[in-house]
């Protein structure tokens, strides 16, 4: 027999206060398939047996023996799983919680003797012994809230002192003019150089040779000749 799918649902989740131990605690959904050749090949609570008055609770699923009659365990499971999640998740307020009510938890495992027959794990402890031989070394019930937390990096604005604001603003401000400055210079010196290529020459290099700027300028290459007089006085009679 394999189940396929089952729903378990408050019957009330309106009331904070239901009896956890109350067998008409879910409302329950199933779908069962069965390799039974004399049975049905699914179950399903329409051929449950139960009257269609008849609400489909754990209780009444019992007390007809609804196949595959595994309700009264089905329910404790569930129950302790939610209670579990319940616990885990640190809801502290008075409700349906097997781990945070004595009488429910004491009801759930009174009947431990009994299934550890069945189960290899003899350790003493709460996993074997009920709540009842054990709450004298436990202590009493209960949780915390549950805190969910996370690290992350977060950048959260700051304003700087007013000296740090004075620096920061004139430093830009110094190298933004350095900037212009330079870019300044760079265009000043390339427009001066297009309109009077005899900037290019120094007046000592002309006055060492005897000649004049303007003749430089006008003469390319004239600068890189020999500075011998002789030499130059042959190029002036050229």
């Amino acid at each position: 027999m394999l189940m396929t799918t089952s729903d378990f649902k408050r019957h009330n989740p309106a009331d904070p206060v239901q009896d956890v131990t109350n067998f008409d605690f879910w409302d329950v959904n199933y779908r069962f398939l069965t390799n039974e050749i004399s049975s049905a090949g699914l179950l399903f609570p329409g051929n449950s047996g139960l009257k269609d008055n008849e609400p489909l609770s754990i209780s009444n699923l019992a007390a007809y023996k609804s196949r595959p009659n595994i309700w009264l365990s089905t329910d404790g499971l569930v129950k302790s799983f939610y209670s579990t999640i319940m616990t885990d998740l640190g809801q502290t307020a008075p409700g349906p919680n097997i781990l945070l009510n004595e009488t429910a938890l004491d009801f759930y495992t009174r009947n431990f003797t009994d299934m550890f027959n069945h189960i290899a794990n003899a350790i003493p402890g709460p996993g074997i012994k009920s709540y009842a031989e054990t709450k004298g070394e436990t202590g009493s019930l209960g949780t915390t809230p549950a805190m969910f937390g996370a690290k992350y990096l977060c950048q959260v604005p700051q304003q700087k002192s007013t000296g740090t604001l004075l620096i920061s603003i004139l430093v830009a401000d110094v190298v933004f003019m350095q900037l212009l400055w330079n870019a300044f210079k760079l265009a000043t010196t390339e427009c001066l150089v297009r309109k009077k290529p005899e900037a290019n020459y120094c007046v000592g290099c002309g006055s060492r040779n005897n000649y004049g700027l303007i003749d430089l300028a006008a003469t390319p290459g004239l600068a890189s000749r020999s500075d011998d007089p002789a030499e130059m006085r042959s190029l002036d009679t050229e």
